[in-house]
């Protein structure tokens, strides 16, 4: 259980240095391009590489060697994140005329959640052991 909290918490710290940098991306494309779309593609792109590299070594401390296959299992559980985002993204802007900036930051906080989860259970999961 306190293994938990301390990976909860690490997951955290790099997910909040993760979130403003690919926050930055999702604005510096949103606002160049004017279009959501592509600034959530681009976070999601930097957000993948960044969170599979510290997550793996610094928050669940997995040893297993790099692969195609760990690689995989980690853009497969950002999939349903990304997803509801965009779905996210769509009713707040497109229904609710939100702004998409602070759109995008009140997602954040949910799909944070749910990236935790994956990650820790399918992408870092060590065998035989709960992480």
């Amino acid at each position: 259980m306190k293994e938990g909290i301390v990976q909860f918490i690490k997951f955290n710290f790099f997910g909040v240095l993760n979130t403003v940098l690919a926050y930055c991306i999702y604005s510096i494309v949103t606002h160049v391009t004017n279009m959501y779309i592509f600034g959530t593609i681009a976070d999601y792109s930097f957000g993948i590489l960044f969170s599979f590299f510290f997550n793996k070594n610094f928050t669940f401390k997995n040893k297993d060697k790099i692969s195609l296959f760990l690689f995989l299992k980690m853009i497969i559980s950002y999939i349903p994140s990304f997803v509801l985002n965009l779905v996210g993204l769509y009713i707040f802007i497109e229904k609710f005329c939100w702004n998409k900036y602070l759109s995008q930051l009140l997602i954040i906080i949910f799909i944070s959640v749910i990236s935790f989860f994956l990650q820790k259970y399918f992408v870092f999961s060590l065998k035989g052991k709960d992480a």
